[in-house]
C-alpha cells in the first residue's frame, strides 16, 4: 500500500506519527476492490484473526486494517497496552472509548499493580505468545471516546485500554514502521498467560467487514 493513501502519517525517522488526513475515495476504492475478489479476500481471511483483546483484527494489505468489536462484551476484559510500531486510526463506526495509563512506581497511592507481559504475534501463522510476566504499576490518566470521523496518531510507546461502547463498533488503522520486536501487555493479577493460536474469520465475515467499512467511508465522505 503506498502511503500516499494516508499521507504525512509519520516523520522523516518513520518513529512517530504526525496529523494527517487519509484519501477517502483512494481507501474505498482499496477497500471495495478487496471484496470483490475472491482470492483477494481468501488471501485476507488467513492472514486475519481474532485478537485477544476482544476484537477482529482484518489485515486488507501490510500496514492497514480494520478492527471491528461486534459486542461490548468482548471487550470489557481488555488489557492495558502499548504497541510495537506508532500507528494512525480512524473511527468508523460505533464508539470506542480510550483511557490512557503512565507507568508509575510502588509508592504512588494512584497507581494500581498490573503484571507486564511481552506479547508477539505472526500474522501468517495466526499465533501469538506471551513472556513471563514482571510488576509494573500503572497510573490511570485521561479518558475519551472516539465516534466515527474522529481520527487518532499516536506513539508506540502510548499505554491504553480501548473498550467498545456500542456493538459493531470499528476502527481502520494504519501502521507505521515497527519499533520493537514484541508489544507490552499490563494485566491486572499475576495470572499466567499461555500461548496459542487466534482464530481466522471466514470469507464472508472478511467480505462483509470490508463492504461495512467500505460504506463507512463513504458515509464520512457525506
Amino acid at each position: 500500500m503506498s502511503l500516499a493513501i494516508w499521507p504525512e502519517l509519520f516523520d522523516t525517522e518513520g518513529t512517530d506519527p504526525v496529523a494527517a488526513s487519509p484519501d477517502f475515495p483512494e481507501l474505498c476504492r482499496l477497500l471495495f476492490s478487496a471484496a470483490s475478489d475472491e482470492d483477494t479476500i481468501a488471501r485476507i481471511a488467513a492472514r486475519s484473526s481474532a485478537h485477544p483483546n476482544g476484537f477482529l483484527k482484518v489485515v486488507v494489505v501490510p500496514g492497514l486494517r480494520v478492527h471491528t468489536w461486534f459486542t461490548t462484551a468482548e471487550s470489557a476484559d481488555a488489557d492495558a497496552h502499548d504497541h510495537r510500531w506508532p500507528y494512525a486510526s480512524l473511527t468508523l463506526t460505533g464508539a470506542l472509548r480510550e483511557r490512557e495509563y503512565r507507568l508509575s512506581t510502588p509508592d504512588d497511592p494512584a497507581a494500581r499493580p498490573v503484571t507486564a507481559l511481552r506479547y508477539r504475534s505472526d500474522h501468517e501463522k495466526g499465533t501469538f505468545s506471551f513472556s513471563t510476566g514482571i510488576p509494573a504499576w500503572l497510573r490511570q490518566g485521561e479518558a475519551r471516546v472516539l465516534r466515527p470521523g474522529a481520527m487518532a496518531a499516536e506513539p508506540a510507546t502510548r499505554i491504553h485500554r480501548v473498550r467498545a461502547e456500542v456493538p459493531m463498533t470499528s476502527t481502520l488503522v494504519h501502521t507505521g514502521p515497527p519499533r520493537a520486536a514484541a508489544s507490552t501487555v499490563y494485566r491486572a493479577g499475576s495470572a499466567p498467560v499461555d500461548p496459542g493460536r487466534a482464530e481466522r474469520p471466514d470469507t464472508a465475515t472478511v467480505r462483509n467487514c470490508l463492504l461495512r467499512s467500505t460504506a463507512a467511508l463513504n458515509a464520512l465522505m457525506g
